[in-house]
């Protein structure tokens, strides 16, 4: 994980439950919302959704195959998010990005994959990345909501744990739903 998304906002979340494990929920499904948005994301099949492990590090949703944790799981994922005020575009958000990346590591490696269909006819761009300062492989994708940018990590520092965890990855931004918000007549910003 990048000092460059320790620092992005990260909105709250509640869970519903699909299945309890000790800090979390497997294949559960939660709900970020904050300031004039929502949506959902969805733990892919075998990961557990945990709001609690990666608070510390301001990430209110991490992702760990079922049987392991946070913190001993050689991949994990986890979602965060960027106000669209500091980068008006995505093309802006994700040169910033890997700017800021490279920045903290030189040797930072960035190839841009294939997209990912998330429904709607709209498509996340995808960076794998590797040789940071800390040894991680990591996929990022982009995703735009109506005020802020999903970014939505998979990270591991052992190739075959990142290989075998692509298609969960795939599965985990697949999910992402944008839930809609009511907006009462007079107010200029939504309120849920």
């Amino acid at each position: 994980m990048t000092t460059a998304r320790s620092r992005m906002l990260v909105l709250a979340m509640v869970v519903s439950l699909s299945a309890s494990a000790v800090n979390g929920h497997e294949e559960g499904t939660g709900l970020m919302y904050g300031p004039g948005n929502a949506f959902t994301i969805k733990a892919p099949p075998g990961w557990t959704l945990d709001t609690k492990s990666g608070q510390s590090q301001g990430l209110y949703a991490v992702f760990y195959p079922v049987g392991s944790s946070w913190s001993s799981s050689p991949a994990m994922m986890y979602v965060n998010t960027a106000l669209k005020s500091g980068d008006p575009t995505l093309e802006h958000l994700i040169q910033g990005d890997v700017k800021r990346q490279k920045a903290a590591s030189p040797n930072l490696q960035v190839v841009a994959g294939e997209p990912i269909a998330i429904g709607g006819g709209k498509q996340a761009p995808v960076n794998h990345l590797s040789g940071d300062k800390w040894g991680n492989i990591e996929s990022i994708a982009y995703i735009e909501a109506p005020t802020v940018w999903v970014l939505v990590v998979l990270s591991s520092r052992d190739r075959q744990a990142y290989e075998r965890s692509l298609p969960a990855f795939i599965n985990l931004v697949r999910s992402h739903r944008i839930v809609p918000i009511p907006v009462k007549k007079g107010n200029r910003g939504a309120a849920i």
